[in-house]
Protein backbone atom coordinates (compact mmCIF):
# COMPACT_ATOMS: atom_id res chain seq x y z
CA UNK A 1 0.00 0.00 0.00
CA UNK A 2 1.26 3.67 -0.71
CA UNK A 3 -0.13 6.14 1.10
CA UNK A 4 -0.71 9.41 -0.64
CA UNK A 5 -1.88 12.43 1.56
CA UNK A 6 -2.77 15.87 1.57
CA UNK A 7 -1.80 16.49 5.29
CA UNK A 8 1.72 14.86 6.09
CA UNK A 9 3.35 14.89 8.81
CA UNK A 10 6.81 13.58 10.01
CA UNK A 11 4.52 11.30 12.81
CA UNK A 12 1.72 10.25 10.11
CA UNK A 13 4.86 8.90 7.98
CA UNK A 14 6.08 6.78 10.82
CA UNK A 15 2.39 5.96 12.14
CA UNK A 16 1.44 4.71 8.08
CA UNK A 17 4.51 2.86 7.32
CA UNK A 18 4.32 1.36 11.01
CA UNK A 19 1.03 0.02 10.15
CA UNK A 20 2.16 -1.27 7.09
CA UNK A 21 1.95 0.77 4.09
CA UNK A 22 4.80 0.30 1.59
CA UNK A 23 5.83 3.76 1.19
CA UNK A 24 4.46 7.89 2.12
CA UNK A 25 3.93 10.62 -0.64
CA UNK A 26 2.14 13.75 0.29
CA UNK A 27 0.91 15.93 -1.98
CA UNK A 28 2.86 18.79 -3.15
CA UNK A 29 3.34 21.06 -5.63
CA UNK A 30 5.33 18.47 -7.73
CA UNK A 31 3.39 15.08 -6.28
CA UNK A 32 2.21 14.24 -9.97
CA UNK A 33 6.30 13.72 -10.91
CA UNK A 34 7.08 11.54 -7.89
CA UNK A 35 3.79 9.48 -8.12
CA UNK A 36 5.00 7.17 -11.05
CA UNK A 37 8.00 6.53 -9.28
CA UNK A 38 6.82 5.71 -6.24
CA UNK A 39 4.46 3.09 -7.61
CA UNK A 40 6.41 1.51 -9.89
CA UNK A 41 9.14 0.95 -6.44
CA UNK A 42 5.96 -0.46 -5.32
CA UNK A 43 5.57 -2.75 -8.08
CA UNK A 44 9.41 -3.41 -8.17
CA UNK A 45 9.44 -4.73 -4.84
CA UNK A 46 6.42 -7.18 -5.02
CA UNK A 47 7.14 -9.02 -7.99
CA UNK A 48 11.09 -9.50 -6.52
CA UNK A 49 9.01 -11.87 -4.20
CA UNK A 50 6.89 -13.17 -7.30
CA UNK A 51 3.85 -11.26 -5.78
CA UNK A 52 2.09 -9.11 -8.31
CA UNK A 53 1.22 -8.60 -12.06
CA UNK A 54 2.73 -5.94 -14.96
CA UNK A 55 -0.50 -4.01 -14.31
CA UNK A 56 -0.41 -2.35 -11.01
CA UNK A 57 -3.94 -1.21 -10.25
CA UNK A 58 -4.07 1.64 -7.95
CA UNK A 59 -7.30 2.84 -5.58
CA UNK A 60 -7.08 6.83 -6.01
CA UNK A 61 -9.36 8.34 -3.10
CA UNK A 62 -9.72 12.39 -3.70
CA UNK A 63 -12.17 15.33 -2.48
CA UNK A 64 -11.86 17.14 -6.25
CA UNK A 65 -12.45 15.34 -9.42
CA UNK A 66 -10.28 17.84 -10.84
CA UNK A 67 -7.81 16.16 -9.07
CA UNK A 68 -8.42 13.17 -10.05
CA UNK A 69 -8.77 13.88 -13.79
CA UNK A 70 -5.18 15.36 -13.47
CA UNK A 71 -3.99 12.78 -12.36
CA UNK A 72 -5.67 9.85 -14.50
CA UNK A 73 -4.54 11.85 -17.20
CA UNK A 74 -0.66 12.33 -15.75
CA UNK A 75 -0.54 8.36 -15.41
CA UNK A 76 -1.91 7.69 -18.62
CA UNK A 77 0.42 9.68 -20.25
CA UNK A 78 3.73 8.26 -17.68
CA UNK A 79 3.12 5.05 -16.46
CA UNK A 80 0.25 3.40 -18.86
CA UNK A 81 0.87 0.13 -16.68
CA UNK A 82 -0.61 1.55 -14.00
CA UNK A 83 -4.37 0.93 -13.79
CA UNK A 84 -5.58 3.65 -11.66
CA UNK A 85 -9.46 3.46 -10.30
CA UNK A 86 -10.44 7.09 -8.82
CA UNK A 87 -13.18 7.61 -6.32
CA UNK A 88 -14.16 11.14 -4.77
CA UNK A 89 -14.06 11.19 -0.85
CA UNK A 90 -13.32 8.71 1.92
CA UNK A 91 -16.58 6.96 2.21
CA UNK A 92 -16.29 5.54 -1.61
CA UNK A 93 -12.33 4.40 -0.59
CA UNK A 94 -13.98 2.38 2.35
CA UNK A 95 -17.06 1.23 0.40
CA UNK A 96 -14.22 0.31 -2.42
CA UNK A 97 -12.19 -1.27 -0.31
CA UNK A 98 -15.10 -3.09 1.66
CA UNK A 99 -13.40 -2.46 5.08
CA UNK A 100 -17.27 -0.91 6.60
CA UNK A 101 -18.41 -2.26 9.87
CA UNK A 102 -14.84 -4.77 10.04
CA UNK A 103 -12.67 -3.94 12.57
CA UNK A 104 -8.54 -4.43 12.11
Amino acid sequence: MVLLTGFGTLEAAVAALKAGADDYLVKSVDYLELLPSTLNAALAYFQEWGVGSPTLRVLYGCGVSDELLAVQEHLREHAPHIDLDGVLGGEAVLDRLSLRGKTR
